[in-house]
């Protein structure tokens, strides 16, 4: 049992993460295509520092997606575990709810240009969470089917 599960979750955080980063690196691409880069920086914000801080991903999403990955493949393998998926998935999305209402707030003519560049980033940032936790939650199902096979 313990080989089993420890093969199942290796294969979910391992496999999981190549699977992931191909996933949205492609997604990355199809955006950059779109905005023949990245999305302009707003008023005030030098390209590079936007580019550096908004666009590229940021230090410690591998890190969480491999704990995510780890909580999906948990909650599948034990029983009753689908209320830890279901908890993570609620802290998640209320963690996100902040950021995600901060570009709708900007309103005043000026603002317009701002406006489409973070409406721009919202809408890549929201794509690679939703496709990004689809990936990982795929990746533990992987996890909990390869380790299946060795109970």
């Amino acid at each position: 049992m313990l080989w089993s599960s420890l093969i199942g979750a290796l294969v979910a955080v391992v496999g999981g993460h190549y699977f992931t980063t191909w996933l949205l690196d492609g997604v990355a691409a199809e955006f950059r295509a779109r905005w023949g880069g990245a999305p302009p920086a707003p008023a005030g914000i030098a390209p590079e520092v936007w580019n550096r801080h908004f666009i590229e991903r940021q230090p410690g999403s591998e890190a969480l997606g491999h704990v995510e990955r780890l909580i999906f493949f948990a909650a599948f393998w034990v029983s009753g575990g689908w209320a830890l998926a279901a908890s993570w998935l609620a802290f998640k999305v209320a963690a996100k709810w902040h950021s995600w209402s901060q570009a709708a707030r900007l309103t005043s003519p000026e603002q317009i240009e701002d406006r489409a560049a973070l409406l721009g980033r919202a809408a890549m940032d929201y794509r690679f969470f939703v496709l990004g936790t689809a990936a990982n939650l795929v990746a533990g199902l992987a996890g909990l089917a390869v380790g299946g096979l060795f109970l």
